[in-house]
């Protein structure tokens, strides 16, 4: 493991850290009421990118539940959200939005999804550099 790979990894962690806050003022306004919950077990698994990054960062990788059906509610789901922290999550889940998210996150004044916007290219940069260095 390259020293600028890790650094890579620890700059992701960090702005996903600091995303969480952010993303997470729309998915508590979305995400009790929903009926139909998204997160399912089937996205637990994890690519190939969010395991070279939690190596880089010598982060467990959280044991999947295989005796867990694909369409059972997600085994990290607890009663106000995922229990993991956004920085340990498979890129799928920190990067799903839903049709209601969007449209809460769209009617947004401009301003405040230029930050999201900000936070979402930054997270996609690193995961490309991450994924291309070696």
């Amino acid at each position: 493991m390259t020293n600028e790979r890790i650094l890579l990894a620890r700059k992701l962690r960090q702005v996903l850290i600091d995303f969480s806050p952010v993303i997470e003022t729309y998915t508590d306004a979305v995400c009790p009421a929903c009926a139909d919950i998204c997160c399912k077990q089937r996205f637990t698994v994890r690519n190939e990118t969010d395991l070279q990054y939690l190596s880089a960062l010598n982060a467990p990788v959280p044991s999947i539940d295989p005796a867990r059906p694909p369409d059972a509610l997600c085994q990290f789901l607890g009663p106000t959200g995922c229990i993991q922290p956004r920085w340990m999550r498979p890129w799928r889940c920190t990067w799903y939005f839903c049709e209601p998210l969007l449209t809460v996150i769209l009617a947004e004044p401009r301003k405040k999804t230029i930050e999201l916007e900000a936070f979402t290219g930054e997270i996609l940069r690193l995961r490309n550099e991450l994924l291309t260095r070696r």
